[in-house]
């Protein structure tokens, strides 16, 4: 993270360039009924999730899983070496500690305020975040709200708003400190309109690493016909329709 400066304020920070120290890319296949498949497609090696179930969202799932645990796994050991990680999403599989590791959440599907403090959430500025709240069971968290970006006139009071969280096994001093330290960088890493369709949520860094990742990952209808035409022919070795 970049350097603070607590004698200049929460809303200030120093601008740095992100960069993609590494980048590893795991390609899972999931297959129901329990049935194993080896689909070997140009040269990439899939790991076959076989599951008993065969609904699309069971299947779904078992492929969030295993990235949702290796984001989490990932994320430990950088915040190992003393560092503030940021993570994107919500810390779903993140295990209790002392780790300084924030998720970011973008999206807003449910309501974690009352009407009242609700309201107090349209008259943050750019940098300003609200007082910390806990929730959560079986996995409690400490959360806070904070915007990205200027609200202006034609705006309406959740543009530019992310809600961070941790879990309350940092300690409610840890955080706080890392709410501050959310406040002071991650405004400086909000996107522009013109540049990410979500912005000022989608943080510069993280589109960044998501076009990356789709370069590395291959064209998705290449990919997808491929994976059809080796599940056929798996299909019709094997004897079935």
């Amino acid at each position: 993270p970049a350097p603070i400066d607590p004698r200049r304020g929460a809303r200030w920070w120093v601008r740095r360039r992100a960069a993609i120290v590494h980048a590893e890319v795991r390609r899972y296949i999931a297959v129901g009924d329990g049935v194993s498949l080896e689909l070997p497609i140009a040269g990439t090696a899939y790991e076959c999730l076989s599951l008993p179930a065969r609904d699309e969202d069971s299947l779904v799932h078992a492929i969030h899983d295993r990235m949702r645990t290796a984001e989490a796994a990932l994320a430990q050991s950088l915040a190992a070496a003393d560092s503030v990680v940021f993570v994107d999403g919500p810390l779903a599989v993140m295990r209790g500690g002392p780790a300084a590791i924030v998720g970011v959440i973008k999206a807003h599907h449910r309501r974690y305020l009352d009407d009242r403090h609700e309201a107090t959430l349209g008259a943050l500025g750019c940098g300003q975040r609200t007082p910390l709240f806990a929730f959560g069971e079986p996995r409690p968290r400490y959360s806070w709200y904070l915007r990205l970006c200027e609200l202006e006139d034609h705006h309406h009071g959740w543009h530019g708003l992310v809600r961070c969280e941790v879990p309350t096994g940092v300690g409610l001093d840890a955080a706080v400190a890392l709410a501050g330290i959310s406040a002071a960088l991650l405004p400086a890493f909000a996107s522009a309109p013109g540049w990410d369709a979500r912005a000022p949520q989608n943080l510069v860094p993280v589109a960044g690493l998501e076009r990356r990742l789709h370069h590395l990952l291959g064209e998705r209808d290449l990919i997808l016909r491929r994976i059809v035409s080796a599940a056929r022919a798996a299909s019709a070795g094997a004897g079935g329709g």
